[in-house]
């Protein structure tokens, strides 16, 4: 009878393990490459550079002058974290009045190093003037991620760009991308069947009371 209450007890516990939230983040891999690209659809200045994701500002050139790069990731919950990219630059990033600015993390290259499978749950990109003064800030781009559940740390993929107009013009000197991530939830089982699990267990045990109860009769 012990070893029936102790099997009992450990599929409860099992039960119990699926419904747990999933364990802290962060999860880029600091230290790891990734590669980003960065134009301007009318102006052209094309730059494209490889980085590591650990936190110390790289410089690459792009047209006459040059672009900072950082990145840093803040953990919300046990379940979430929001890693933000951003580019600073020392002249207009998007000079041209109709500029269209041409983006991509991993495009040409290698997206970010993930420890393990996230969702992609919001995407955004802001455009910035020196000293904070907001220019501009895209809603959810999310859906643009080819892969986004679980994420390949691409944006928006591997051979693609993501386009943002209205940006000319404006002396856009600082971009911000920022993405929020959550940790696959695990597949918990409905509360119905939870119910029918249990259901079952007690039957079983109380089938076999009665049967132990017959054999000492």
């Amino acid at each position: 009878m012990k070893k029936q209450w102790r099997s009992l007890v450990l599929m409860c516990m099992a039960w119990l393990a699926l419904a747990a939230p999933a364990s802290a983040i962060p999860v880029v891999a600091t230290g790891t490459s990734y590669t980003l690209y960065l134009e301007g659809l009318q102006s052209g200045n094309a730059a494209a550079g490889i980085f590591l994701f650990d936190g110390r500002p790289e410089q690459i050139e792009r047209g006459n002058g040059f672009v900072f790069v950082t990145e840093t990731e803040t953990v919300i919950d046990a379940t979430s974290s929001r890693i933000i990219i951003t580019l600073t630059g020392n002249t207009d990033l998007f000079p041209a009045e109709d500029d269209v600015a041409l983006l991509g993390i991993g495009t040409f290259g290698d997206g970010l190093d993930l420890l393990f499978p996230v969702r992609l749950i919001d995407a955004r990109i802001s455009f910035l003037q020196p000293g904070g003064t907001l220019v501009d800030t895209t809603g959810n781009l999310a859906s643009q991620a080819t892969q986004r559940d679980p994420w390949d740390g691409q944006f928006p993929n591997e051979f693609e760009l993501v386009g943002v107009e209205g940006i000319g013009g404006r002396n856009v000197q600082v971009i911000a991308f920022e993405f929020l991530v959550s940790t696959q939830p695990a597949e918990v089982p409905e509360p119905g069947i939870l119910l029918l699990g249990g259901t079952g267990l007690l039957a079983f045990v109380a089938a076999r009371r009665r049967k132990a109860g017959a054999k000492r009769r």
